[in-house]
């Protein structure tokens, strides 16, 4: 990372990797199956980490958040399996944080999410191999020939427990449903309904989110 950075990440370094791999991809290429593993190390000389999470909302606060906590280095786990048929995708991940921190017992953080799409209209995600990932999707009848785009219904739960140990940075969840639309492959717009559950200090609080963005992607 260059230029200046706030403590404590100016001495804050970072090794990863990830790979991915299709055991199962089909002639047409309209079902597959992913799988990918990876592995980040972090240790920071000033002997500070820490880790927080907003509630996947922008413009929010972090709802579970350990503060800093000295520790002299994490290793991450991650794992994930996903798969495709049609216009539906499904994908999910697991990431398991190992945090060397003696003095406070060293805590072990996880989260998971599962997500799903399903286009309406009948499209296809496409899958980029050569980075592993799903792409962006292309409506068969673009707004500019006189159709309706891409609408794809979404649905996606998350978990993050940042509790464990001396720590008590709190266990947050979230359940979503929304809506994507493409009306052409570089614009989507996306209206999405939250429920977010949060323990922390042995208090138990929801909130509801309704969020509405759009976004240009270019490049892909």
């Amino acid at each position: 990372m260059l230029g200046d950075r706030n403590e404590p990440l100016e001495d804050h370094k970072q090794f990863i990797t990830r790979v991915t791999g299709l055991p199962y991809l089909s002639a047409d290429e309209e079902k597959l199956v992913h799988v990918g593993i990876g592995h980040r190390y972090e240790d920071t000389d000033s002997g500070v980490l820490r880790f927080r999470a907003g509630p996947e909302a922008f413009f929010s606060p972090a709802f579970v958040d350990t503060g800093e906590f000295a520790a002299s280095n994490a290793s991450s786990f991650d794992l994930e399996l996903g798969f495709k048929k049609g216009p539906l995708w499904v994908i999910g991940e697991y990431i398991r944080t190992d945090v060397n921190a003696y003095d406070f017992d060293d805590p072990t953080f996880a989260g998971f999410h599962v997500s799903g799409i399903w286009a309406l209209t009948g499209e296809q995600h496409g899958y980029d191999k050569s980075r592993g990932l799903f792409d962006k999707a292309t409506p068969l009848e673009s707004v500019r020939t006189g159709g309706i785009g891409s609408v794809e219904l979404v649905v996606r739960y998350s978990d993050l427990d940042l509790t464990d140990g001396l720590i008590e940075g709190g266990d947050m969840s979230r359940v979503s449903i929304g809506v994507n639309w493409w009306p052409t492959r570089e614009f989507k717009g996306t209206i999405e309904y939250g429920w977010i559950d949060l323990d922390r200090f042995g208090i138990s609080s929801s909130s509801n989110v309704i969020q509405a963005r759009g976004a240009f992607l270019l490049g892909f």
